[in-house]
């Protein structure tokens, strides 16, 4: 059992020796989206025990959490005590890592009784045997605690650490956020294509910004402003695409680069094509639909209802369908009749 857990956690993999941290203040920083913060802090306010999740994204100069989940249907939670629903996390921790390439980097959980802001002896020893059973170099771990305030909307506390080095021991060090507004772009896109139901990715909107605290801070965690998207993450959007025109066509998708970005070329026949033009930026809206006879050198531009972006592969699947019959006819299909 032991070694096909390690297999699970193979595509999530990065080497033994870690990057320097990006730091603040002589602190190692996380970064994360308002959308992470408040997910964690809205799922453990639900408690009156223990409760927690997982942290996803991608580990560089500066670690970077795309992606909070709570726990799985079997965790266990208690007064004083929390452990995570592991065959859900090896789940979860596989379909992550296949479609977006995201790595576990650790978990979260709350301190409802104990008001423990840093990492238990137990939660340190526990996430180290987890990082040298899966070769990771570095984690992250973030407590949440409470304020007392009203009975009935308490202060959420959300602690970030981060273990820079498992190799140097059980001591993490106290972390600070770096904080996007809005919505981390891998759940915007898994909330688009109603992925992940059992994590109700939308709820995280539920908790009043005003109730979340970063470590000590006395006022509420403040966003410091938009960012790219990552690289990563917008290439994988656009792979997802591609790949379902693929499916859908029954033929290779070219891409072109262009200044706006990028013309996927999806085949019809031999010389004809459905040319679907899409911004470089994030979220890849689509910006134009052409039909492409290369046998007689020409371009159309159709005037077709289009979807706004690249997020939902299904949606560009029904966009190329209805400019090919709109062009050709609508292939036959056989109905099995004599």
């Amino acid at each position: 059992m032991g070694k096909r857990r390690n297999m699970r956690f193979d595509a999530m993999r990065s080497g033994r020796s870690g990057p320097p941290l990006g730091e603040r203040r002589g602190r190692p920083v996380l970064f994360t989206w308002e959308s992470e913060l408040r997910a964690i802090a809205e799922e453990a306010a639900r408690w009156t025990v223990e409760t927690g999740g997982d942290l996803f994204g991608l580990w560089g100069p500066t670690p970077t959490i795309y992606l909070a989940t709570r726990t799985g249907p079997r965790a266990v939670r208690d007064r004083a005590h929390f452990r995570l629903d592991v065959d859900y996390l090896r789940t979860l921790s596989e379909v992550l890592a296949v479609d977006w390439n995201l790595r576990y980097l650790g978990d979260w959980h709350s301190h409802h009784r104990l008001g423990l802001p840093a990492p238990s002896h137990g939660d340190r020893r526990r996430l180290l045997r987890l990082a040298a059973r899966n070769a990771f170099p570095a984690m992250s771990e973030i407590i949440v605690t409470f304020d007392d305030g009203t009975p009935d909307t308490p202060l959420v506390r959300v602690h970030p650490w981060v273990y820079a080095s498992v190799e140097d021991g059980p001591d993490p060090m106290i972390a600070e956020f770096a904080v996007v507004p809005g919505t981390s772009p891998v759940r915007e896109v898994l909330l688009a294509r109603g992925a992940l139901p059992e994590q109700d990715l939308g709820r995280w909107t539920e908790l009043p910004p005003a109730r979340v605290r970063a470590g000590g801070d006395r006022e509420p965690v403040s966003p410091s402003g938009k960012v790219a998207t990552p690289t990563p993450i917008s290439d994988r959007i656009v792979e997802h695409a591609r790949q379902a025109l693929e499916e859908a066509s029954g033929g290779h998708v070219e891409q072109h680069p262009t200044a706006f970005g990028s013309i996927l070329a999806v085949p019809v026949d031999e010389s004809r094509l459905v040319g679907i033009a899409v911004s470089g930026e994030w979220p890849h809206a689509i910006l134009e639909v052409d039909w492409i006879d290369r046998g007689l050198r020409a371009t159309e531009s159709v005037d077709v209802t289009m979807p706004k972006t690249l997020l939902v592969p299904g949606e560009l699947v029904a966009l190329y369908r209805t400019v090919r019959d709109l062009k050709i006819g609508a292939p036959d299909v056989d109905d099995g009749a004599a």
